[in-house]
C-alpha cells in the first residue's frame, strides 16, 4: 500500500488499485503496454512514481513505475534488480534518502504449512539497496 496524500495505491496479485481519497472511488492503474503491476509485494510512493518488489507473478524484480499526472497510468517502467543471484523471493522494504532497501531473500521457498522444510537450507537474510535517482 502506498499513499501520496491524494491517492492511496493498493497492490494485489493482479495489479494495483488507486483509491481517490477525496471521493473514495477506486480504479485500476493501467500498467501500460508491455508492463505489469501484478504480483507486487511491497509498494511505495516516491516522487510521482510507484516503487515495488514483484515476485507473485514470477519475474522477481524491483521496479519503479512512473505515473501519468492523473496517477492512473504507468508512463514508463525502470527495473533496478532482475534475476540476479542476490534475489531469491524478495519482499518488502523501505525508502530512505533516495535509496530503496529491501529484503532480497525471504527463504519462503523453504517454508510450508507453518514449518521450516529443511533447517540446513536456512540462510542469513540479505538486505539489498538500489538507488532511485
Amino acid at each position: 500500500m502506498s499513499d501520496n496524500g491524494r491517492f492511496l495505491y493498493v497492490a494485489d496479485i493482479l495489479g494495483v488499485i488507486l483509491i481517490d481519497l477525496a471521493n473514495n472511488r477506486t480504479r485500476e492503474v493501467d500498467p501500460g503496454e508491455h508492463s505489469t503491476l501484478a504480483g507486487i509485494d511491497g509498494l511505495y510512493w516516491y516522487k510521482g512514481s510507484l516503487v515495488g518488489v514483484q515476485y507473485g507473478n514470477g519475474p522477481y524484480r524491483v521496479a519503479r513505475w512512473r505515473l501519468s499526472p492523473d496517477g492512473l497510468k504507468v508512463v514508463s517502467t525502470g527495473v533496478f534488480e532482475y534475476r540476479t543471484p542476490l534475489i531469491s523471493f524478495p519482499t518488502t522494504g523501505a525508502i530512505l534518502g533516495g535509496k530503496f532497501y529491501f529484503i532480497a531473500n525471504t527463504g519462503i521457498d523453504n517454508y510450508k504449512d507453518g514449518k521450516v522444510v529443511d533447517p540446513s537450507k536456512l540462510a542469513p537474510i540479505n538486505i539489498a539497496v538500489v538507488a532511485l535517482e
